[in-house]
């Protein structure tokens, strides 16, 4: 005979596919209770089904419900009371199909899904559900377990078939798990990557509320961004996450925000009102589309207008052109109307009867699209079908950021009964550009400088982005990028000519123009470029900033609205444009300040573009000479109070050797086409003055002292004062760098002199301090307390005239620390030091303290204090970590500071990280080779040696192979060259 047990549903017995037929319904679940545990005591299937019987009474009906299931199933029963099932009987239940559900079709799985013994009146027996429940459990738990499994395979192979199969197991799966987060965000993010948007939001509602309404918690799934980023997938499917990963250009987080908000709305019967603002290109009218289509395909009646500035002056078209695409009459034939406010108000009729969502029927959603370009026309339907509260009403309102403040001042929205919910479109940032340029360009391997070329031409604008990454097929060139049309240059033929003239003559400078500016190249007063602003600010060209001045700078929203302007201006204009920016810019008569290095940088491109070569020249070397101040100068005077906010960040190597090198180009053009003059002359003066400064910064020291040289040579030729001074002042920090005392004393002898004899007191106070660095250098202490300190006096009587030198202050601190290592006092050293660090870190002048760090960690070395030193280093470290991203020597002290820490790590017993520490160190003095550095790694080698003479062999061989004598003496001699005779 052939059995079938179905415990799955309403419980039944089969006998050769026939329904078995008991008596009463405890017999047929006493049959099923053995079948699902094969063997059982009396006494516990009396407990179980006759547990509210007495004794007696409960095996009284055993006996009877035995005696029934005996004619349908053979049973064994022994003297202990233990029934059973016959051996050799094979009982099918569904329950083993349990087992196979990664293999079955789906119409086989849709029985499993019934609860196991489905019938209430079994529910009722008390006794009994405490075997039945556990059982649901585990069988509901092992269902769930294998739909995961099935899930899982359908997820990892992406394609549409078996994805559509993963949601289904997905959608049985958040059935048998009301309350788990996890799986129901999975299934809403499958939602989304399918497209079902609506039903991601209906999902998430749903859950959120049932959580909420039931366990009494809050849930976290309606936020679309965590709903996005949060990954619930098991790690074996983080590799197909990852290539499925959502595309910022689709907008998931704010299309699922705004799916939520009208369905929310649509449900609960309240008018609601979604804006989506953005500037052009950033994917308005998409994301209008999506939200339409959506909501049109879960059964919303949907119809939208777009305005465009084309027609803006034809009152209503918009409107007229909807109803007539819908075969809708505006007036009856009778009727000769124009365009009145009569047909206003009818118009206005209309479209309340068409968007209004009316009891019993579908929701309704009446898209506004660009509501920049509204006529007066238009405003005035769109304030009547508003301020109709007869009707729910949902609206999707697009446009502009700059028009938002119309619409709501217009409609006054906020006083409304709307509920309103408001996303702005946002560029992309890099990161999401990179994802971008791989989903849609996988053919390529992107590099990261070549995601930046992609962010910098198109500023995460996702039009350019598409126009410039899948441009149309006889525009592409191989594998460049040909970005396509520029969709400013229609807007800006619209305009009038007096407002494109106002854009034109911003579009000729590159960054923000000051009104004032404006009016003296326009030729205008003030109050009317302001007045220009206010007409062409709707169109999302130019958004305003208040300066610190009182000023107002206008800057366009994106730079191909710039391009676009200069596209279509003849040449004559552009170059009289930019003639007329230098007059405005060289009248400001801007000093040699470092807040006016922006002005300077603008009048560098004015001139080029003017073709004003030799003018150029003599704005690109000022703008130079500005830089240097805040990079190449050990100890700039802070004449400038911008100049302290700039020098921790302000080390850009790559634009002072580019600029150098142009610079030099245009001298050497200018020399072709014209001829020395003596304008030329002092341009390649200066030229050589900076290269050479910037020649020894970067480690070039005997290219520095040529280059330097020649141009204090050219310097004396021209018999101008402070350009021999800044020659002299290069030469002298060179001679530092380089702890060249034999050439820093006539240097800054020769110096003083010049200064004292011209009347130079800021190089005065430079030369005293030279002296005196030269002074410690050749060993000659006495006089050197007495130089630093008329070098800080005449800088403190330039203070009290006006400029700052609070830096060439707190240098002559560090200097007076020299002085007390020179002279072996360790512990005044470090006191000096120290006050120089709490000056420097006071007043946030960052970039000169590296070295005081340095030589105060090794003054504490020198007391046996190892736990000060690291403190010094580490603040150091912490400090450069925080101001400098690339260049590890950028606080001045590093092949200084990693020679100490190595020392630390190693006497620390981290050998790995002392090793990595003096690998670091030998690297930059091999690129600096500053003879200090040297000696301060040798030292470090020499006194590891010296404390631990049983290094480990590897670390000892790798790192200190040439052996503590060695270190000993190159140190000594070190030593004796700086002046250092006693530390």
């Amino acid at each position: 005979m052939e059995y079938k047990a179905r415990f799955l549903g309403v419980p039944e017995l089969f006998v050769d596919g026939v329904k078995a037929s008991f008596p009463f319904l405890k017999a047929r679940i006493l049959a099923l209770l053995l079948v699902e545990e094969g063997t059982m005591s009396r006494d516990r299937v009396c407990s179980l089904l006759w547990g509210d019987k007495s004794p007696e009474a409960g095996r009284r009906n055993l006996s009877n419900a035995l005696s029934c299931v005996r004619g349908v199933l053979p049973l064994l029963s022994d003297s202990r009371g233990v029934l059973s099932l016959a051996p050799d009987v094979r009982i099918e239940r569904d329950l083993d199909l349990l087992d196979r559900v990664g293999s079955l079709e789906w119409e086989r799985l849709v029985p499993l899904f019934e609860p196991f013994m489905d019938l209430a009146d079994i529910e009722e027996w008390p006794s009994f559900s405490d075997w039945l429940l556990p059982k649901r459990e585990a069988y509901r738990a092992l269902l769930a377990d294998r739909l995961r499994q099935r899930f899982r395979r359908e997820l990892t192979h992406g394609v549409s078939v078996r994805m559509e199969e993963a949601v289904r197991c997905c959608e049985k799966i958040a059935e048998l798990e009301p309350y788990d987060e996890k799986i129901h965000g999975e299934l809403v993010r499958l939602y989304i990557r399918l497209g079902r948007k609506v039903d991601a939001v209906r999902t998430a509602r749903s859950f959120a509320s049932r959580v909420e309404g039931e366990l009494g918690q809050r849930s976290e799934l309606l936020s679309s961004d965590l709903l996005l980023k949060r990954r619930t997938v098991p790690a074996p499917l983080m590799a197909f996450e990852a290539a499925t990963a959502e595309n910022p250009l689709e907008r998931s987080g704010e299309i699922l925000k705004m799916l939520d908000f009208f369905c929310s709305a649509g449900e609960e019967g309240r008018s609601s009102c979604g804006f989506v603002w953005g500037e052009e290109g950033i994917g308005k009218g998409a994301f209008v589309q999506e939200i339409v289509s959506r909501l049109s395909a879960n059964g919303w009646n949907c119809c939208s207008v777009r305005f465009t500035q084309e027609e803006r002056t034809r009152p209503m078209v918009p409107f007229v052109q909807m109803f007539r695409k819908r075969d809708q009459k505006l007036f009856s034939d009778d009727k000769n109307v124009f365009f009145t406010e009569l047909a206003c108000a009818r118009v206005a009729e209309l479209v309340y009867e068409e968007a209004a969502s009316r009891p019993g029927e579908a929701p309704r959603l009446f898209a506004l699209e660009n509501i920049q370009w509204m006529d007066e026309a238009s405003w005035m339907i769109l304030e009547m079908f508003l301020w109709n509260h007869a009707l729910p009403r949902h609206v999707l309102v697009s446009g502009y950021g700059e028009a938002r403040s119309l619409f709501m001042a217009r409609t006054s929205l906020e006083n409304e009964p709307f509920a309103v919910c408001e996303i702005p479109l946002e560029r992309f940032s890099p990161e999401q550009t990179e994802r971008i340029c791989r989903l849609l360009r996988p053919d390529r391997q992107w590099s990261r400088e070549e995601v930046r070329e992609v962010y910098d031409k198109t500023e995460g604008n996702p039009f350019f982005i598409r126009s410039l990454l899948c441009p149309p097929q006889e525009e592409r060139s191989g594998q460049s990028l040909v970005p396509s049309k520029n969709p400013f240059a229609s807007r800006i033929e619209l305009l009038d000519p007096e407002e494109r003239a106002f854009l034109e003559a911003l579009a000729i400078s590159p960054g923000p123009v000051s009104m004032l500016e404006s009016a003296e190249a326009l030729n205008l007063p003030p109050l009317r470029i302001s007045e220009l602003h206010d007409r062409v600010r709707i169109h999302g060209f130019l958004r305003e900033k208040n300066e610190e001045n009182g000023d107002v700078s206008y800057y366009f929203t994106h730079s191909k609205i710039r391009e676009a302007l200069l596209e279509r201006m003849s040449e004559s204009l552009r170059v009289a444009l930019h003639r007329r920016n230098v007059e405005v810019l060289r009248g400001w008569n801007p000093a040699l300040l470092y807040r006016n290095r922006p002005v300077f940088a603008r009048l560098v491109l004015h001139s080029r573009e003017a073709g004003l070569g030799e003018e150029e020249l003599f704005w690109r070397l000022g703008e130079l000479k500005l830089h240097f101040q805040a990079v190449h100068e050990v100890f700039p005077a802070l004449s400038d109070a911008d100049l302290a906010r700039h020098i921790p960040k302000a080390e850009d190597y790559v634009w002072t050797r580019r600029a150098l090198e142009e610079t030099r180009q245009l001298i050497d053009r200018i020399v072709r086409r014209s001829g020395r003059s003596p304008a030329t002359l002092r341009a390649e003066r200066d030229w050589s003055i900076l290269k050479g400064g910037y020649l020894w910064w970067s480690g070039d020291y005997e290219g520095a002292r040529q280059i330097l040289e020649e141009g204090l040579r050219m310097a004396l030729r021209t018999e101008e004062d402070e350009a021999v001074a800044a020659a002299y002042g290069q030469l002298c920090y060179l001679a530092i760098q380089t702890d060249d005392g034999a050439r820093l004393l006539p240097w800054a002898r020769n110096l003083y002199r010049l200064a004292l004899n011209r009347h130079l007191e800021l190089w005065a106070g430079a030369s005293l301090r030279f002296i005196a660095i030269g002074n410690i250098l050749k060993g000659e202490r006495t006089h050197v307390e007495r130089l630093l300190q008329m070098s800080a006096r005449v800088f403190e009587k330039l203070e009290e005239t006006g400029p700052s030198y609070t830096v060439s202050l707190i240098a002559a601190e560090h200097f007076r620390g020299d002085l007390r290592l020179a002279q072996g006092d360790a512990a005044a050293a470090l006191r000096h030091y120290e006050c120089c660090v709490d000056m420097g870190e006071g007043l946030g002048l960052y970039p000169g303290l590296g070295l005081s760090f340095s030589k105060a960690a090794y003054c504490a070395l020198l007391q046996d204090d190892l736990v000060g030193a690291r403190a010094f280093l580490e603040r150091m470290f912490k400090l450069e970590d925080l101001l400098y991203a690339e260049r590890r020597n950028a606080l001045q002290g590093g092949g200084f500071a990693f020679s100490l820490m190595a020392l630390l790590d190693a006497l620390g017993g981290d050998w790995e990280a002392g090793g990595r520490r003096f690998e670091l160190a030998e690297g930059l003095v091999e690129e600096q080779r500053r003879p200090l550095w040297a000696g301060i790694l040798d030292w470090a080698k020499s006194e590891l040696l010296r404390r631990i003479p049983d290094v480990p062999e590897g670390f000892r061989r790798r790192y200190l192979g040439e052996g503590r004598r060695s270190y000993e003496r190159r140190w000594a001699e070190l030593r004796s060259r700086i002046g250092w005779h006693n530390s």
